[in-house]
């Protein structure tokens, strides 16, 4: 099927779409564990009184309620460091079955875009949303 579309519409004119995986907060808490050498028994327990839907300022209470105590130097950083992570790239993939197919205009913007691009930084966007 890739084929078929890229013989069809050309390398110029048909991409691939990207997945963006981001860091919720349950593999924020795994992954910045896992980093500051805690516990796989601890992590995993704070980890499971995270929930999908919880925010940064969220983060704290739930050490809080996984029994640990958040004035601790290590519990400080760990905090953060899981804080930092939410919302930031954590994978990135091609989409299965996605597609962008544009006009040959378009694509020729882009091309000449691509072209004049000397860095192309997606961390701005992440950081910004952290900070907020």
């Amino acid at each position: 099927m890739i084929q078929y579309i890229y013989r069809k519409y050309s390398r110029t004119r048909a991409a691939l779409a990207a997945a963006v995986t981001t860091y919720r907060p349950r593999s924020a808490i795994r992954d910045s564990g896992k980093a500051l050498g805690i516990d796989p028994v601890i992590v995993d327990r704070v980890a499971k009184e995270h929930h999908r839907f919880d925010s940064s300022a969220d983060l704290i209470r739930r050490f809080v309620d996984s029994g640990l105590h958040p004035e601790t130097p290590m519990i400080q950083q760990w905090a953060t460091l899981a804080a930092q992570r939410l919302g930031f790239p954590r994978h990135l993939s091609q989409h299965t079955g996605g597609f962008v197919i544009a006009r040959p205009s378009t694509a020729r913007r882009a091309a000449d875009a691509r072209r004049s691009c000397h860095r192309c930084d997606p961390l701005p966007r992440a950081a910004s949303k952290r900070a907020a």
